[in-house]
């Protein structure tokens, strides 16, 4: 695994050189303008864990963040290696209500197809 919560990370120099089981990030790669282009490109290549902003997280309502779950899901679903979690840690000061709702959403959402 690894984790990698900064700009402009190189997804495709970390999968060759470390052949990397999942992959933690907050932003998307370099090389990629879209979640979409995220999946197709590496989305075969290793499992992909993330990315929920926890600085967000802070601010954000449960509507809101539902809307971004439902996003990620509807996004890297398709044909597994996704796992929905924050983008980095969950922040320590916050109460466990917004990462129960993650978790609701990707029970709700987040069957594989």
């Amino acid at each position: 695994m690894i984790h990698n919560c900064g700009d402009g990370i190189y997804f495709d120099v970390q999968i060759k050189r470390m052949h990397p089981e999942l992959i933690s990030f907050l932003y998307l790669p370099d090389d990629c303008e879209s979640m979409e282009e995220l999946k197709e490109k590496y989305g075969h290549q290793t499992t992909l864990l993330g990315h929920i902003d926890p600085g967000e997280l802070m601010v954000t309502s449960k509507e809101d963040l539902v809307k971004q779950c439902r996003e990620q899901i509807d996004v890297y679903k398709k044909d597994g290696g996704f796992v929905l979690a924050t983008g980095c840690e969950y922040p320590a000061q916050m109460d466990f209500e917004h990462a129960k709702t993650m978790v609701e959403v990707a029970k709700t959402y987040g069957r594989y197809e």
